[in-house]
């Protein structure tokens, strides 16, 4: 549900699973989003039988978007919609081979509940 809910971005971004391999790369340029799962944790007050917390990460790379903090704004909407919980976001601002143009570098850290037992 994650990957449906952050295709509704922006039609012009790609989403890819974990990272970009060369032939993306050179195909989404600099504006492209990247999901990746981590590790397990028990929730606390949880029975370890029936459920597992997840973290799962959502980075987002982009480069002369207008209002950026509106994007982080509208993603965590869209990750909230895919039953996801957003515990902190980082951002960054880089500059691109020596230019004169820098790339917005969004990483959301979310976390979900994976159902292991009835």
């Amino acid at each position: 549900m994650l990957v449906t809910k952050l295709d509704e971005f922006d039609k012009d971004i790609n989403v890819y699973a974990d990272a970009l391999s060369e032939e993306e790369q050179n195909t989404s340029g600099m504006k492209y989003l990247i999901y990746s799962t981590g590790d397990f944790s028990n929730p606390e007050g949880s029975d370890l039988n029936y459920t597992m917390m997840q973290t799962v990460f959502v980075t987002f790379v982009s480069v002369e978007r207008p209002f950026i903090d509106g994007d982080v704004l509208d993603l965590i909407k869209l990750i909230k919609a895919a039953n996801h919980s957003v515990i902190a976001v980082e951002k960054d601002h880089r500059q691109i081979d020596k230019q004169d143009s820098y790339a917005d570098i969004v990483v959301l850290e979310c976390k979900r509940v994976i159902k292991i037992g009835c």
